[in-house]
């Protein structure tokens, strides 16, 4: 799954992209739960996206993230890590403190002809 986080941090369209990207992956039938998906209020989606992970093995990719509080990002890590054993989350990152807020091993630094990216 791959979501773009930017530099606004939404929850709720976090989760619906989260779930989106989930979908997209699915048979052309859970095209129709896509449609349902946005129409659930912030409860619903956090109940859609646990039993959506429970137990499955998977790679999130979280793209551009900017947002620096902590208890956000804690509350949102509490709603996907409830995948199976494997399950990673790659974030990128353009900030030292973001890594370090969110990470439980040490950051990646990825450089290009010598400079940081």
């Amino acid at each position: 799954m791959w979501v773009c986080i930017s530099d606004y941090f939404d929850k709720r369209q976090i989760i619906i992209k989260i779930i989106s990207s989930a979908l997209a992956s699915a048979p052309t039938s859970a095209l129709a739960n896509q449609e349902n998906v946005n129409s659930l209020d912030i409860k619903q989606l956090q109940i859609y996206l646990r039993h959506k992970l429970s137990g499955q093995k998977y790679l999130l990719e979280m793209d551009a993230i900017w947002n620096d509080d902590s208890a956000k990002w804690i509350e949102l890590k509490d709603l996907i890590k409830v995948g199976g054993m494997g399950s990673k989350i790659l974030v990128t990152i353009r900030s030292n403190s973001i890594a370090s807020m969110m990470g439980t091993l040490p950051s990646y630094i990825l450089v290009s002809n010598g400079h940081s990216l």
